[in-house]
């Protein structure tokens, strides 16, 4: 590669899974796991998550969760 980095060694996008370019010139690079494009698309999907997540981002629906909830039991939440 022209920036000095071997194909081998780049990262990859944690969406799209193709190879991350290396941008030296910003000071996030070592932590980027995104190219800004997918995470652009990433931000505005999380207006219609609603829609888009059992289809572009595979999320099961949890119907036992919906069941329970339909039928008035008492729900506990832990955010481990």
């Amino acid at each position: 590669m022209t920036s000095g980095t071997a194909s081998n060694e780049l990262r990859e996008c944690g969406l799209c899974g193709k190879k991350l370019r290396p941008l030296r010139a910003n000071n996030d690079w070592d932590g980027r796991k995104y190219h800004v494009a997918c995470f652009t698309e990433l931000i505005s999907d999380i207006a219609n998550y609603s829609k888009v997540a059992y289809t572009k981002y595979n999320v099961v629906r949890d119907y036992k969760l919906i069941q329970e909830i339909e039928q008035n039991k008492e729900i506990k939440l832990n955010f481990d």
